[in-house]
């Protein structure tokens, strides 16, 4: 075992660590939710990883991604996410997409072969689209739900997609899944918490800006990757060996 996982080795044990070195991951979205997600898989041991992310770092950024400093402003997401990981883990492999995620590109994401596909996209029809795919094509997947205008972290929860409450969010998916036909369970990380109200740009912008907090989106990314990590540990074979 490499020296740098030897502490998970101890608390989960030889065969586990093995079974995670092997395992791959795609992550759909890098940002708050995702970069925590990503960051915690690689400091478990996943040996590989398939990044999907269109977006640029913006200074905005920087309240609530790892991937956002002020030496990364301006640089592909998924580059930056991909150099961290690649820090924690030079013998991972990592790939990186630049790519908004849509039913044009579902067959990429399935080429990959993930064991687990981490849903941390932050567009309703991205994750709609994703998560009847992965569904329909017995996919195992994990998604996070609105962490945005949240301050709590003590309503942040686990459950089935379908067992979720008060979320905005998690309600239009599911409408949106049944209307497709998909009833199956997936996990997924929510809140019970009411959103805030966003805030309007001023000079006669009307795009309404959403407030989000670090530690609420931590804590989503790291549940999420606790999801993952559940999906990894109980699949029946682990796909792309190192």
């Amino acid at each position: 075992m490499d020296a740098r996982f030897s502490r998970n080795e101890i608390i989960y044990g030889n065969a586990a660590c093995s079974r995670i070195a092997k395992a791959s991951v795609a992550i759909c979205g890098v940002g708050a939710v995702g970069s925590f997600a990503a960051e915690a898989l690689a400091r478990l041991g996943v040996g590989n990883f398939f990044l999907f992310d269109p977006d640029s770092v913006e200074i905005s950024n920087i309240n609530r991604q790892l991937c956002a400093l002020d030496s990364t402003v301006g640089k592909l997401k998924v580059d930056v996410v991909k150099s961290r990981l690649l820090d924690i883990n030079p013998n991972a492999r990592v790939e990186a997409f630049a790519e908004f995620i849509s039913s044009d590109n579902m067959g990429e994401i399935f080429r990959c072969n993930p064991s687990v596909v981490v849903d941390a996209a932050d567009s309703l029809a991205a994750k709609c689209d994703l998560l009847c795919a992965c569904v329909n094509n017995k996919i195992r997947v994990v998604s996070s739900m609105g962490a945005a205008r949240r301050k709590d972290t003590e309503k942040v929860f686990k459950a089935d997609i379908f067992s979720t409450s008060v979320c905005p969010l998690a309600a239009r998916i599911r409408k949106e899944l049944r209307s497709r036909g998909v009833r199956e369970k997936i996990p997924c990380v929510f809140s019970t918490e009411e959103p805030a109200n966003g805030t309007h740009l001023g000079g006669g912008d009307s795009r309404k800006v959403l407030g989000s907090a670090v530690q609420v989106a931590g804590i989503f990314g790291l549940k999420l990757a606790d999801l993952a990590l559940g999906e990894i540990l109980t699949e029946k074979v682990c796909d792309n060996p190192l």
